[in-house]
């Protein structure tokens, strides 16, 4: 998991310094390797190539994490609905 942290340290570095394709490109390396990387997608969707991608990249947030508040909000300030979580197994 070691390659995983440096790539996400890069890519954080990268979108610090307004390197957003170097950023996006790290990100979706990342996202590939480790697809239930809450961390990757969200910073994926901050460093985005356009509201699709950036939507894309928060659904997977919400569907790693339901309760994960910014991708919630940044859905939501896209005027997109999060898909409803899957139901409980549980209930009646």
């Amino acid at each position: 998991m070691a390659e995983s942290d440096t790539i996400l340290q890069l890519g954080i570095e990268a979108a610090r310094e307004g390197n957003r394709e170097e950023a996006r490109n790290l990100f979706s390396l990342l996202t590939r390797q480790d697809p239930s990387n809450v961390q990757a997608w969200l910073w994926l969707a901050g460093v985005a190539d356009g509201p699709d991608q950036r939507r894309v990249a928060l659904e997977h947030v919400v569907e790693l994490d339901p309760s994960n508040e910014m991708a919630l909000k940044g859905l939501q300030a896209m005027g997109v609905k999060p898909a409803a979580p899957a139901a409980d197994a549980s209930a009646p």
